[in-house]
């Protein structure tokens, strides 16, 4: 309890009342944790120990995996797709602690780590937009900002949200096209708009 009113007096939030219970709801394969209905939704990836169990951290940490760097990563015959995924989620975690340092915005690599873990489990797995792809994406990207004339428009802040927006920009995509979820009448397809 007393890291929960830490955490809670860090944030700068008042503790939750007891009718502020923690709810748990899955939109899309998207999981979230909302407190109250007025708040906005906070990544859920469940206990440290599930985390560590489903990405094994421990070897994830260890000296066995090669540590990429940004000069890996702004490579063009980097393959990411090549990668495991305990080695994924770690590049994606240095990746975004890399910018955040640049960026000098404090955010602790522990809640980064939690943040890619989250991406990674919220991501479905289908063959195409699934968490690689996002990986995929945010190499171009990083390839697209060491160019000069591009870089230079950027600040390390616009690095850091770039990165996060392409990493999560396919996030819990059921793997199929608008025309093929209206032709099945797939209830995804209801909740979006169409333009007729």
């Amino acid at each position: 309890m007393q890291t929960e009113q830490r955490k809670q007096k860090r944030n700068n939030r008042p503790l939750p009342t007891h009718n502020q219970r923690r709810r748990q709801s899955n939109c899309l394969g998207l999981r979230v944790e909302v407190l109250n209905p007025g708040r906005d939704p906070i990544w859920w990836m469940g206990s440290t120990a599930s985390l560590k169990s489903q990405f094994n951290l421990a070897s994830v940490s260890s000296f066995d995996v090669k540590a990429y760097t940004m000069h890996d990563l702004l490579d063009w015959d980097f393959h990411v797709l090549a990668l495991p995924e305990p080695e994924a989620v770690r590049l994606c975690r240095d990746l975004l602690v890399y910018y955040a340092d640049r960026a000098a915005l404090g955010i602790r690599g522990e809640v980064i780590m939690n943040f890619c873990g989250a991406l990674h489990a919220n991501y479905l797995p289908n063959p195409y937009h699934n968490f690689y792809h996002a990986l995929n994406v945010v190499q171009v990207l990083c390839l697209l900002l060491a160019l000069p004339d591009v870089g230079a428009r950027f600040s390390p802040t616009d690095y850091f949200v770039l990165s996060v927006a392409a990493l999560g920009h396919d996030l819990g995509h059921p793997g199929f096209n608008n025309l093929f979820m209206q032709r099945n009448q797939t209830s995804v397809e209801g909740l979006c708009f169409t333009v007729q």
